[in-house]
């Protein structure tokens, strides 16, 4: 077991995009910005306790410096810290906040949200409706100028299907010579998404896009996700951008049928039991993704040990998966490198009906990619015996 990710909700569900498939946005609102009191009050708690921290919102940007700076000071005091990452939209980015974090987080992982530009950003707006990717990618660029490495994390929606898609994609992040990984993650949202009850321009868009009795019309199938990485894959190999940065989940894959094991909570079984949430208002709840609540949401003031708290719910998350997944997932010919996926995922795909749909696609992904691997060992095993010749 590694150390326990802490994801701390900075601003709470603020941000200043409104992108119409982000779970944050339908949660209920006004939970303030995180205080340093309750940061502090949550390490003394569980002192001794390895963690990660990962600054998250909302959009973490969105707390004054002087607040980053305060939180900053209490983490880098936590003796069992194992690092600090943060996960930003990008649009608020500047050389002062990039010396901020730099300065107080050494090493601190760098996360931007981007889907790409023009209208694979479909998604991804404004209040107004306006496109976002613009102020995003300015905020890449500042990384770039500064010398810092960083990660993309891609949520393929609707948008990303029309032909060309993942080229267009692959294009727009080939001049970005800072960036170290890119992750691809579906967007499942199902017929139980909520509207968003904002009397905005994106609020009535996303309530225009809600589907009785059907998925959002933002959202993906899984073997359209499964196609989509498989395009995306074919551009990365024949760029040789695997040189320049990882691609996930292809990358998974490959550790997990070498025997490495991902860290990656999607192709890791059961690894989302590893997570705990803090809100600004003193909650904290076992991840911060749920079928549009929080899972096992409780106030610090009603619990007596935190640390007995986090265990009894990985406990439980445990459980649900022994009983529900483990036997079907163990006995299942491409459990090597699927490994089951989040008890989160698994959840929500059983409870809108496509279980066998996402299973189906994540055994045409693992094939292809075992099919891959067999046959560069093939070919690397043909040029040993030339050698020997």
């Amino acid at each position: 077991m590694g150390p326990l990710l802490v994801i701390l909700k900075l601003a709470g569900q603020q941000c200043n995009l409104d992108c119409l498939y982000c779970y944050e946005r339908r949660k209920p609102a006004g939970r303030g910005h995180l205080d340093p009191a309750v940061l502090q009050d949550f390490l003394t708690r569980i002192e001794g306790t390895p963690i990660r921290a990962l600054l998250h919102g909302g959009e973490p940007l969105l707390v004054t410096r002087h607040r980053m700076s305060e939180l900053l000071d209490i983490l880098n005091g936590y003796s069992a810290l194992e690092g600090i990452a943060i996960q930003t939209n990008g649009t608020l980015l500047d050389e002062e906040w990039v010396r901020l974090l730099n300065d107080a987080a050494k090493d601190i992982e760098w996360g931007i949200s981007y889907d790409g530009t023009a209208g694979l950003s479909e998604f991804r707006q404004t209040y107004r409706g306006d496109s976002s990717w613009a102020d995003t990618a300015r905020g890449i660029q500042v990384l770039e100028d500064m010398g810092m490495p960083y990660g993309l994390i891609t949520v393929v929606t609707r948008a990303h299907l029309t032909a060309g898609s993942a080229r267009r994609l692959a294009d727009s992040v080939e001049a970005f010579t800072q960036m170290r990984s890119l992750k691809l993650v579906p967007c499942f949202d199902g017929p139980a998404t909520a509207a968003n009850q904002l009397r905005t321009v994106s609020g009535e868009r996303q309530r225009n896009l809600l589907r009785p009795q059907a998925n959002p019309l933002w959202s993906v199938e899984p073997h359209e996700f499964a196609r989509f990485v498989d395009e995306f894959q074919s551009e990365w190999l024949e760029r040789e951008a695997w040189r320049r940065y990882r691609l996930d989940p292809i990358t998974s894959l490959v550790e997990n049928l070498r025997g490495r094991r991902s860290a990656y909570s999607d192709f890791n079984d059961n690894s989302d039991a590893d997570v705990v949430t803090l809100y600004p208002d003193g909650t904290i709840a076992a991840n911060d993704r749920a079928n549009e609540v929080v899972s096992g949401e409780v106030s610090l003031a009603e619990v007596a040990d935190i640390r007995a708290y986090i265990e009894d719910i990985r406990e439980s998350m445990r459980s649900e998966w022994l009983r529900d997944y483990a036997d079907v997932c163990s006995s299942c010919e491409v459990y090597d490198g699927c490994r089951g996926s989040e008890l989160f995922t698994r959840r929500q795909m059983r409870l809108s009906g496509r279980e066998d749909a996402f299973c189906d696609s994540r055994k045409e992904m693992v094939g292809k990619i075992r099919g891959l691997l067999d046959r560069s060992a093939k070919v690397q095993a043909a040029g040993r015996e030339r050698m020997g010749q």
